[in-house]
């Protein structure tokens, strides 16, 4: 019998992550909800549904018409697009997959892995679909002879919120304390 695992514990309410523990180093070291309220929730009221899809706060004073509605993909929109990290790659991956109702797994990312090795030239990109909620489209391309930097692209149905929580993760992933060691 392996000992019990130990205790992750949510930088923002101090208590023990167990539900959403395989997803604690995406959620920021955090609850899911502690990390929607944290970084998505703002500026609605926290008692009030925000936009994001599967707010908390739909129980308490459900809003319907702040909803992302099904509607086709727009494969032209770029929601959000620069570089990160390729060690930050996949944190990155499952959470825009996360945002679009998608549940990203190892499956993914073996493909993306091998679409990534494939490329010749930093000409050449790899594209990969992610859909749930939303369909979006992940667009990726790196320098083969270094390979440190991943640029990414964004692209589905116009969405400001979506765009601007993806551009958000982009910046956190190109943060010097998340570069990789080296």
């Amino acid at each position: 019998m392996s000992p019990p695992a130990e205790p992750l514990i949510c930088r923002r309410c101090g208590r023990s992550v167990e539900i959403s523990r395989d997803q604690y180093d995406v959620f920021e070291q955090m609850h899911y909800v502690c990390f929607h309220y944290e970084f998505e929730h703002d500026p609605v009221d926290p008692d009030e549904e925000c936009g994001a899809g599967g707010c908390p706060s739909e129980a308490i004073n459900p809003r319907p018409d702040r909803r992302p509605g099904r509607q086709p993909p727009r494969p032209d929109t770029v929601l959000a697009g620069s570089w990160i990290w390729h060690a930050n790659l996949r944190p990155f991956l499952q959470l825009v997959s996360f945002y679009a109702g998608y549940s990203f797994d190892d499956a993914d990312w073996l493909a993306i892995d091998a679409g990534l090795e494939a490329l010749a030239s930093e000409n050449e990109t790899f594209d990969y679909p992610i859909i749930g909620r939303q369909e979006l489209g992940i667009s990726l391309s790196t320098d083969p002879n270094s390979g440190s930097e991943i640029s990414v692209k964004i692209t589905g149905r116009p969405d400001r919120l979506l765009s601007a929580r993806i551009s958000g993760v982009i910046d956190a992933y190109q943060h010097p304390d998340r570069s990789p060691p080296g």
